[in-house]
């Protein structure tokens, strides 16, 4: 009796997602992007496949480390230290589950791979609910076909899971606050929106985005049971990482005060906000950057024409806020900080949506004015630019995967030597590249670090004994390196090179980009 009532509900429940799935196929725009996402899949898979095995890079075998750190591995160690606060916590975590369980890299990769994937659907649901189906349909296409987020969806990063979290806490909170659901539906995106900033610290500018909006148009009115409840859940994934920042680093604001110790700032606000903002729109390729030209005047003249109306929940100016300050207070945020004048697009990740939501409004825009004369020439119009665009950004993704996928791979050869030909007890000396060659051989090293001679060398010798010197020089060839290289390469009744990985680097091809030294242990 018991089986048959469970078979029944089983059989109830399936026919219920059966019927919201066939409702939600019924709708054109459904189908349409179903299309879109079954496309996407189809090529994140076959990059997917050309990728999974690919060498780390010393991010992604940072956080890689760290995981393994937890699992109680020591050569980490060194490095891993009150540096690494600077860190966030989320990705390692996820890694370090995924090694317990002994399962390796793949569901880390899977996961990253559902990360782009989902925040394709999750942009079309927001389009959806700031725009229309068209906006939706033409952004969540862009953001689909976007070179920069495809490529780092092979990648052991922090970037696209963030903006996975970002986009579900957006999604979810308006699903919530534009149809006056009840409070308990204000949890799930306060903890995307926590897990968010566990994933990237940058993700912190969604809570001035949001408080922002709230402040403008909910006014008096902000400290409700449902903003509130909103709130303290976006909190407790954070006040739980910072019990773990105390007991890890001694300060609950570790992560904090680690950041501000990477600040120097060299340039004025304007400079910054102007090289941010020329390097932001830089990076999409000119047919999508057209659109959003196009779709930027569009957006802003329903924001001042009906700026009386903007504190009015679900009316186009008071959405369109959102979306402006989406854009105004990350750009203000990276304005203030001069990042090592490093300009690198996936900081950006968090623009992308809105811009090319913003985009989605333009080509709209054109669609709507042509539709008026001949509704087939605006489609076909419609299909010839995103198609173009779709082309233009494939072919980008396709040419960088295939450029990159092999990358630093002389490393990865070098550290699964290392493992092979030592054991667990050795220790080696090493010049640069440690987080990607220590990830491939879990040793301890001992670091050739800046400003270290000749004579650190010959003592490091006799007090670690070490086996083997590894030397790579895909970031050492700078002049404080140039004693150390210089003593190891003219001192072979020391240093006797057993492996080498090219191409050579100088002129006269003796020294490769990567090589191994066995040390004679008569000099111990």
């Amino acid at each position: 009796m018991e089986e048959k009532e469970i078979d029944e509900k089983i059989e109830e429940r399936t026919g219920k997602i059966k019927q919201k799935i066939s409702n939600w196929l019924k709708d054109p725009y459904n189908k349409i992007f179903l299309a879109i996402l079954i496309l996407l899949i189809i090529f994140r898979l076959y990059w997917f496949f050309q990728t999974y095995n690919q060498p780390l890079w010393w991010d992604e075998a940072d956080y890689m480390n760290i995981a393994r750190t937890w699992l109680g591995y020591t050569y980490w160690t060194d490095f891993y230290s009150e540096w690494d606060a600077l860190r966030p916590v989320l990705l390692p975590l996820i890694a370090y589950i995924s090694f317990f369980l002994g399962l390796g890299e793949i569901p880390i990769r899977l996961f990253i791979l559902f990360s782009s994937i989902a925040s394709v659907f999750l942009v079309y649901g927001i389009g959806k609910q700031f725009f229309n189906k068209n906006v939706a349909l033409f952004s969540a296409f862009i953001l689909a076909a976007f070179w920069s987020f495809s490529f780092y969806s092979y990648r052991l990063l922090v970037d696209v899971p963030v903006t996975f979290l970002w986009l579900a806490s957006v999604y979810f909170f308006f699903d919530a606050y534009f149809k006056d659901k009840p409070t308990k539906n204000f949890i799930l995106p306060g903890i995307f929106l926590g897990l968010a900033f566990l994933m990237k610290f940058t993700a912190v500018m969604l809570v001035f985005i949001f408080a922002a909006y709230l402040i403008i148009t909910e006014k008096h009115k902000i400290f409700n049971k449902k903003i509130i409840t909103f709130a303290v859940s976006s909190f407790f994934p954070v006040f739980l990482y910072m019990i773990w920042n105390y007991f890890s680093f001694g300060n609950p604001l570790a992560f904090y005060l680690k950041y501000q110790e990477t600040t120097h700032i060299t340039k004025t606000f304007i400079q910054l906000f102007i090289d941010h903002t020329k390097f932001l729109f830089q990076v999409p390729h000119w047919a999508f950057l057209v659109l959003f030209i196009i779709g930027l005047p569009v957006f802003l003249m329903y924001i001042i024409l009906l700026y009386k109306k903007i504190h009015i929940k679900e009316t186009i100016s008071n959405k369109y806020l959102f979306i402006l300050l989406w854009i105004i207070i990350p750009l203000y945020f990276f304005a203030r900080r001069d990042w090592f004048n490093y300009l690198d697009e996936r900081y950006y990740f968090i623009f992308y949506p809105v811009v090319f939501l913003i985009a989605g409004r333009g080509l709209s825009f054109i669609y709507d004015i042509i539709k008026k004369y001949s509704k087939i020439i605006a489609l076909i119009l419609i299909i010839i630019i995103l198609g173009f665009g779709g082309y233009q950004n494939i072919k980008h993704t396709n040419q960088i995967i295939d450029a990159k996928k092999d990358s630093y791979m002389q490393l990865k050869m070098a550290g699964l030597w290392v493992n092979e030909h030592t054991s667990k007890e050795d220790t080696i000396l090493i010049l640069e590249e440690q987080a990607e060659i220590t990830y491939y051989a879990p040793r301890n090293y001992v670091h050739i670090g800046d400003g270290k001679n000749e004579s650190f060398v010959r003592e490091a010798i006799k007090e670690h004994k070490p086996r083997y010197v590894v030397m790579s020089f895909f970031f050492s060839t700078n002049p404080k390196y140039h004693e150390v290289i210089n003593f190891v390469f003219s001192n072979p009744e020391i240093f006797k090179p057993v492996q080498q990985y090219g191409p050579y680097i100088d002129q006269q091809q003796t020294i490769p980009l990567a090589v191994i030294f066995e040390i004679n242990p008569a000099y111990y």
